[in-house]
């Protein structure tokens, strides 16, 4: 798929792993689907200064 998209949920996916190590292997799929909406707003947001 898109490698760029999966090397940021890969380091969310890190971050959510520090929290959840139980869930990690639970979550790491449903991780990837729900960090590539929540990275696109982050990326959009990063880009856009102004609204902060």
């Amino acid at each position: 798929m898109c490698t760029g998209n999966k090397a940021i949920a890969d380091t969310y996916n890190i971050h959510m792993h520090t929290q959840t190590t139980n869930t990690y292997k639970h979550t790491h799929t449903d991780t990837y689907t729900h960090t590539h909406t929540h990275t696109h707003i982050h990326e959009h947001t990063m880009k856009r200064p102004t609204t902060w």
